[in-house]
């Protein structure tokens, strides 16, 4: 599910800074539903098209234990989806206010 931002005016690192933050974001949030010992695997992918209005995606998979049988991975996945999209926009608001500041 991709997320339209307004990110032209980021730079390269700057961009490189907002992508790893989603990437971090989702796997705090999968982390902090389920232990790291029942997840067997975990994959997440953040892509960002810089051309005229920033494209990001984020895509996860995630492949949990056989004991966790009543954990929708889905539902998970996708909230998980949800908070890297809003941890992104918020570091580039960030980063674009701290540099109207200079």
């Amino acid at each position: 599910m991709p997320e339209k931002l307004l990110l032209s005016e980021l730079s390269l690192d700057e961009l490189q800074i907002v992508s790893e933050t989603a990437e971090s974001t989702v796997r705090e949030e999968i982390f902090s539903k389920v232990l790291s010992k029942f997840v067997d695997d975990l994959a997440i992918v953040v892509g960002i098209d810089s051309s005229n209005h920033t494209l990001i995606d984020i895509e996860v998979e995630l492949r949990l234990s056989s004991l966790l049988r009543e954990i929708d991975v889905e539902t998970l996945v996708d909230d998980a989806i949800e908070h890297g999209f809003r941890s992104a926009e918020a570091k580039a608001k960030e980063i674009l206010a701290c540099r109207s500041k200079k």
